[in-house]
């Protein structure tokens, strides 16, 4: 598989995570796929999203909700296909929404998708 080229637009096949999903073993178990990376087979690329902010909405999980001054740090996972976004989609379920948003790794600007919270927070 070939590494993206995160200049070249947005980048459909990839997903900023930034919760239970950074854990391996939870992203394999939704998707039944180990992470597919630009960096190592092992890790994904470290990434940050500014504008949004993890908060505790319902004693459980993180979402990301709007916050002007507010930053998340996660990972990207590279090489998702639309099989594996329609598990995630499921996963998350109606208290998130997939959005394409812009994350910055390593220091760059990528156009990436997110589950955002669905109320906004």
């Amino acid at each position: 598989m070939s590494v993206p080229d995160l200049d070249a637009g947005p980048t459909a096949s990839a997903l900023f995570v930034y919760g239970t999903l950074t854990d391996p073993d939870t992203f394999k178990r939704v998707t039944g796929s180990a992470y597919v990376v630009a960096a190592s087979p092992d890790e994904p690329s470290p990434a940050v999203l500014s504008g949004f902010e993890a908060r505790c909405l319902d004693g459980r999980y993180l979402y990301a909700v709007p916050d002007e001054h507010g930053a998340i740090t996660g990972r990207i996972v590279h090489g998702l296909t639309d099989e594996l976004f329609a598990r995630l989609d499921a996963y998350e379920g109606n208290g998130y929404v997939r959005t394409l948003e812009t994350a910055t790794v390593n220091g760059r600007p990528v156009e990436i998708y997110v589950y955002v919270a669905a109320s906004g927070g």
